[in-house]
């Protein structure tokens, strides 16, 4: 049975993290790190690991590793400057790490999504870098429940 919707704000930016906002990187690596079966994740653009960023591409390494299924869907995978690092994660687990290239005639994938479980989501304004990590000012929310569990359709 799935619960009603818990939301939580995640953010990033000194300016905005304020109140109960989570840092987006943190409320990221959490749910990659309590994932039982399963990760999808968007990706409009993708940037080689910093500080920030390497502990969230430290976290799904270790999930894939660990059996968790992943499927990435990242705009134009092709000519993304860190496809390296997503195609060892995807070579060294090839059973349980799927990557889908978006290409829709010009049209941009945009949307900065991790579900996990079919039940936990985070969608934010986020690139996954460290400006959209840390420096930059991004929101987002990070939902469980019904309406997280709507949003996981789009990956399976």
């Amino acid at each position: 049975m799935i619960k009603e919707n818990d939301l939580t704000i995640v953010a990033s930016g000194s300016e905005w993290l304020i109140g109960s906002a989570k840092p987006i990187s943190n409320a990221m690596i959490d749910l990659i790190e309590h994932a039982n079966k399963s990760i999808g994740m968007t990706i409009a653009y993708l940037y080689p690991g910093s500080l920030v960023t390497g502990g969230v591409w430290d976290s799904l390494e270790k999930a894939a590793n660990n059996g968790v299924n992943i499927y990435f869907i990242v705009n134009d995978f092709d000519n993304q400057i860190a496809k390296d690092k997503l195609k060892r994660i995807r070579d060294q687990n090839p059973r349980n790490v799927a990557i889908k290239n978006f290409v829709d005639n010009g049209a941009l994938l945009h949307a900065k999504v991790i579900v996990t479980d079919r039940e936990n989501v985070i969608i934010s304004s986020s690139n996954h870098s460290e400006g959209g990590y840390s420096n930059n000012h991004e929101l987002g929310i990070k939902l469980s429940g019904k309406t997280a569990s709507e949003v996981s359709k789009m990956f399976y």
